[in-house]
């Protein structure tokens, strides 16, 4: 071996030597950091549910007694429309006396649920062009409409609270109508009836 090569390799040697030698601060890499808060707002929509009945079917019970007044012990079937609420339809049917018209209650016929910019839905009911129920020349008068729920009243347009979008926090509130027999001549299925509920965010 050549004395240029001992003379490089000895400085090699002694290199690696130094190198292996030094702290260990001296080998850690430099690290940085850097943090930053994001804000997050969220904007919800205006959203409400109404659940209602797609069909009601009364059946009623004949006269109790011969002052024309009708049994409070009605049977009603109905057929559930719009949404996850599992609810149940009474019938209260209040006799008003001999004039043929009866007042009908139809509890929990009816029920909201969302969210508004006021925390509060209207809830109002109309006449869908079907004020008239018919069986061939017999028919049924069908009027007085209106919905009620809780404190917020009775009345053809209510407001209601919204408690948010669970269907176990739903509003639930009735349909309230007069029934008029004056002109009811035949026992039957008379039918034709109907009318309309509309919620509508505030």
């Amino acid at each position: 071996m050549t004395i240029d090569k001992k003379i490089r390799s000895l400085a090699l040697g002694t290199a690696l030597l130094g190198a292996y030698c030094l702290p260990v601060s001296a080998h850690a890499a430099a690290t940085t950091a850097q943090s930053g808060t994001s804000n997050i707002s969220v904007a919800t929509p205006a959203f409400v549910v109404l659940s209602y009945y797609d069909t009601i079917n009364l059946t009623l019970s004949a006269p109790t007694s011969g002052d024309g007044k009708v049994s409070t012990a009605q049977g009603v079937n109905v057929s559930w429309n719009g949404g996850q609420d599992t609810q149940t339809v009474d019938a209260a049917i209040t006799a008003t006396g001999g004039n043929g018209v009866t007042s009908i209650k139809l509890q929990n016929a009816w029920s909201v649920r969302g969210i508004s910019p006021s925390g509060t839905v209207t809830v109002a009911i109309d006449s869908a062009s079907g004020d008239t129920l018919t069986y061939d020349t017999s028919t049924i008068g069908m009027s007085g409409y209106t919905v009620s729920s809780g404190t917020a009243g009775t009345a053809a347009s209510i407001t209601a609270p919204l408690a948010g979008l669970s269907s176990d926090k739903s509003t639930k509130g009735d349909v309230n109508l007069d029934l008029n027999f004056s002109r009811t001549t035949k026992s039957g299925t008379h039918t034709g009836g109907k009318f309309q509920i509309t919620a509508t965010t505030i």
